[in-house]
């Protein structure tokens, strides 16, 4: 028997290269971030607005025919599923808990798909509100869109154990702990001052009333389904389905506040105002401005702060400003009796008053018909006519909330500790995990060979 036969040698198994390899890699990280990205700014458009998310439970517990839930129950609703969405985004984009957070996003998706299709197919809300106000997807394209993130996140379940995470194990507690408290003060924010981020029409900067248009040239502008139609003033649609988008003026689509009233004023003043919009646009050119109390939930905002707004109200007549009242309700005069109200009160629909302000009430201030500042009222200090007074404060200054700024600033912290996390796992660890069944088998040492050299 030669050398060469009494030695076994194992040839190593020739690798397919469509099972293992970089191949893998790239395709589970752009899974990964392209679920995990969907997650993130779904959860992300809704915590920088609480208020819409507690508006958008509420249609959905409406539609379902569901009452009695508190305004603290609304509340936590909308931020946990916010904090859900934005939580396993992050997970699944970084490689954290590759099984926990893959098969929690399916369950989630799961559910939203079945919702999905009942309001598809049922049509009880106007749209699903997955991206809060920053997109509108209609009720079939949102179903679509459910389906084809259910199919891409089968595909990351059979493969995402193959690569490792991104952030190493004894540090992804971490990374949730950053991300919740991340979540927390955007959402805290949110709902005491006013979405970090404004996704609506009537944002800070923007024109608020419409310039002085005929009734010639003026469509007004609806949409239903994520199809957009113009009507003519005498020909509005009646169906709640239709949306009110804004109005069209030589082909120029804009979304202005339109109001009516006002309410308490005498008849013979009020006789005189033949376009309520154009007259508060008319005040809004004073000197001091013109300072809105915007009440999307009259019910809510009773006398507890008429105090604060009547005191208002005088500071602006004495320093060349003026101040009135949009409240979103038809009995405005009622209202305006039961607070008391000195200034003049006007009302809209229910949904333009939500979207030029949230809370149960806000102050909205107007310089030129742009807006300038806005804050809910629950901010501000209910001695504020006082401490401007005592040169504390400026009217401005107590009508200031963080805004962008403040966002940017604290995204970047979150993404730079994120990174601080991933960065060097990535560097120093080999990425992908080769399955068991894959690997090359080592060689077993010939016995015979063993016994020869002892």
């Amino acid at each position: 028997m030669t050398e060469h036969s009494s030695e076994t040698t194992t040839k190593p198994a020739e690798k397919n290269p469509c099972q293992t390899g970089k191949w893998v890699t790239v395709a589970v990280w752009a899974l990964r971030l392209l679920i995990g990205g969907v997650f993130i700014f779904s959860g992300w458009a809704k915590m920088v607005d609480p208020w819409g998310g507690i508006y958008k439970t509420t249609e959905y517990i409406n539609a379902m025919g569901i009452s009695g839930l508190t305004r603290p129950t609304l509340l936590m609703a909308a931020c946990i599923l916010a904090t859900a969405e934005f939580g396993i985004g992050i997970a699944v984009a970084t490689g954290c808990f590759r099984r926990a957070a893959l098969w929690i996003a399916a369950t989630i998706m799961a559910f939203m798909t079945c919702l999905t299709l009942w309001i598809w197919m049922s049509d009880p809300v106007p749209d699903c509100g997955c991206f809060g106000e920053a997109l509108t997807l209609s009720n079939q394209a949102t179903f679509v869109k459910n389906i084809a993130i259910d199919l891409l996140l089968g595909i990351l379940i059979c493969l995402n154990s193959r690569v490792k995470p991104g952030i190493a194990s004894h540090l992804q507690w971490i990374a949730v702990t950053v991300t919740l408290v991340y979540a927390v003060v955007i959402q805290l924010c949110g709902y005491h001052f006013q979405p970090l981020v404004d996704f609506r029409p009537y944002k800070i900067g923007s024109q608020l009333f419409a310039d002085s248009l005929t009734a010639d040239d003026t469509q007004y502008i609806y949409v239903r389904d994520g199809q957009e139609k113009s009507f003519s003033a005498d020909n509005l649609p009646t169906d709640p389905q239709w949306q009110y988008v804004g109005i069209s003026n030589d082909g120029k689509t804009a979304q202005y506040l339109e109001v009516f009233g006002p309410e308490n004023l005498a008849d013979s003043i009020a006789d005189n105002i033949d376009d309520p919009s154009s007259y508060l646009a008319d005040l809004s050119e004073s000197k001091g401005g013109l300072l809105l109390l915007v009440v999307p939930e009259p019910e809510a905002h009773g006398i507890s702060r008429s105090q604060m707004a009547n005191a208002l109200y005088r500071y602006q007549k004495d320093n060349d400003g003026e101040m009135a009242a949009v409240v979103a309700t038809t009995d405005a005069a009622t209202w305006a009796h039961t607070v008391n109200a000195n200034y003049p009160v006007f009302y809209t629909d229910d949904t333009d008053v939500k979207q030029l302000a949230r809370g149960n009430a806000a102050l909205v201030l107007v310089h030129n018909n742009r807006v300038t500042h806005k804050i809910v009222i629950d901010a501000v200090s209910p001695t504020i006519v006082d401490d401007i007074a005592a040169g504390q404060t400026s009217l401005e200054t107590a009508l200031s909330a963080p805004g962008t700024g403040f966002v940017r600033n604290i995204t970047i912290v979150f993404v730079i500790l994120l990174l601080a996390m991933m960065i060097p796992n990535m560097i120093t660890s080999k990425n992908t995990v080769t399955p068991a069944s894959e690997r090359e088998p080592e060689p077993v040492p010939n016995p015979i060979t063993k016994s020869k050299k002892s």
